[in-house]
Parts: C-alpha cells; sequence; structure tokens
C-alpha cells in the first residue's frame, strides 16, 4: 500500500500545485476501494474534518504542510497582532541556533525573510504589502518562495536536533531501511534525513520542528488500520504537544502512507 500511494503521488509532482486549494474530504473516497480506508475518511469527516488542503506528493509535504498551517492559523487567531509577534519571535529565536550549528548565513537569511515578512505582513509591513490568505496561497505555489520556507524549516529542524542531542539519539536510526536499528550521528542523519529537499520526515523530525516553533501538532493516519488501543477510533491520531499552552489548539494534518495533506475543520473555523 505504500508504494502504490507513493507511486500515485509521485504521478503529481509535475499537475499538482505545491499547495492545492480547499476540497471536500469526500473527495478521497474516490481514491480508495478497500472499505477500511472509506471507513477512516468518513470517521474524519464525522468528527469535525470536513476538508483537505492537498500538497505536492514530493518528498517536502510535511514540511509544506506545516509550513502553510503554521502562518494560515494566525488569520484565525483571537488577536491576530499577538500571534504574529509571537510567530515572529519564535522565528527570530532560529537564528542564534544557526549561528550555532556554523550554518553560513548566505544559505538561509532569504529563506528566513520570505518566511518571516510573509507572518509579518498579516498585520501590515512598513513596505505596505498585506499577505491574505489568497496570497499566501500564492506564495506557497511559487516553486522558489516555497521550496525557500521549506529549506529554512528543514535547517530549523536539523539545528534542534544537533544542538539537542540526548533528546533525539535513540530514534536518529538510518531511515532508508524500514525498522532499521542502526543509529547514526546527530550530524549524519541531519545530512541525509533532514537538510536535503525531497527527503521525507518521520516521528524525529515532526517533533523537533514542534519543539522549535512551539506548536501541538495532531497526525491523523489513513492507512487502513483501525486505532489499535481504542476501537471507536477508526483513525490513529498521534499528539505532538510543544505549545506553551497545552491546551492551544494544533495543526492537523492527514498522513496517508507516503505523504501529508493539511486537514481543515474542527480546529479550523
Amino acid at each position: 500500500m505504500y508504494e502504490r500511494n507513493l507511486a500515485l503521488f509521485n504521478e503529481s509532482i509535475v499537475d499538482r500545485p505545491l499547495v492545492d486549494m480547499v476540497i471536500p474530504i469526500s473527495e478521497l473516497r474516490d481514491e480508495y476501494k478497500k472499505p477500511k480506508f472509506i471507513e477512516q475518511i468518513d470517521w474524519l469527516e464525522e468528527h469535525g474534518f470536513h476538508s483537505i488542503r492537498r500538497t505536492r506528493g514530493d518528498g517536502d509535504c510535511f514540511y509544506r504542510s506545516f509550513g502553510f498551517a503554521f502562518v494560515e492559523r494566525l488569520f484565525h487567531a483571537v488577536d491576530t497582532h499577538e500571534a504574529v509577534r509571537r510567530a515572529i519571535e519564535v522565528l527570530d529565536a532560529t537564528l542564534p541556533m544557526f549561528n550555532a550549528m556554523a550554518f553560513d548565513a548566505i544559505s538561509y537569511e532569504d529563506s528566513y525573510n520570505i518566511f518571516k515578512e510573509l507572518i509579518r505582513d498579516i498585520v501590515g509591513g512598513d513596505d505596505g504589502k498585506i499577505t491574505t490568505e489568497d496570497s499566501l496561497v500564492k506564495t506557497f505555489q511559487d516553486l522558489y518562495d516555497s521550496n525557500s520556507i521549506v529549506y529554512y524549516l528543514r535547517l530549523a529542524t536539523a539545528a534542534q536536533i544537533q544542538l539537542a542531542p540526548d533528546d533525539y539519539a535513540p530514534f536518529l536510526t538510518n531511515q532508508d531501511i524500514p525498522n532499521s536499528e542502526e543509529t547514526l550521528e546527530p550530524q549524519d542523519f541531519n545530512a541525509r534525513f533532514v537538510i536535503p529537499l525531497g527527503k521525507e520526515a518521520d516521528d524525529v523530525q515532526i517533533s523537533a520542528l514542534c519543539r522549535v516553533f512551539q506548536m501541538n501538532v495532531d497526525i491523523a493516519y489513513v492507512d487502513g488500520r483501525e486505532d489499535i488501543r481504542d476501537n471507536a477510533h477508526k483513525v490513529r491520531l498521534v499528539p505532538f504537544r510543544s505549545d506553551i499552552d497545552e491546551d492551544a489548539a494544533p495543526i492537523s494534518l492527514l498522513y496517508r502512507p507516503g505523504h501529508y495533506d493539511i486537514l481543515v475543520g474542527k480546529y479550523h473555523e
């Protein structure tokens, strides 16, 4: 099933936008014939996730989904100015991390500025630019801007892993080999599985990025299996909690074998 999904997403690389428009989640039913998948899609819809925003299946889908959702949630904040201020504060905190990693400034300054200006302009920038929900989509559909943000997020993830090695060491395995017990040094792991564009993210990368950005994220796994811990749940929901406010609404992402999309609904409105 993983190979089937991967082939499906690889075929979409040229045709599908990097970040697409929102569609009803029910449209996913047409892509699967197995009852378990359809049951899981229906369960998500019944529990408030009525739509999805697709991303291109190019190996960067987690980072692209995270980056888009991180910005999009600011439009729905109770206090938009405070939410933007906090988001920029989080971004600014990555710069000392990059310095500690001895990253060449030329490798991240442009990426950092693109992301920061996109967030800042939600409340209006000094140059009169305004980030709207439509312009957010256009930015993430632009290959250069979108990949620049993805690269910045990858560097932030790598810095977190390498600067807090004891927190991640047991989980830095060879991701090219399923269920591998081969552990790697943080620098080697980052060079192989975090920094390069096109490398998929696993739990360790997700956890690290959530910690950097102080975000809560829920991953809903639609994989044809039921959550064995609770028969009432047709979908396995995996929480990653790093927000200072434990009750803060999470970003919700949909995982299908080999791919991430953005779930819309429940915490969205």
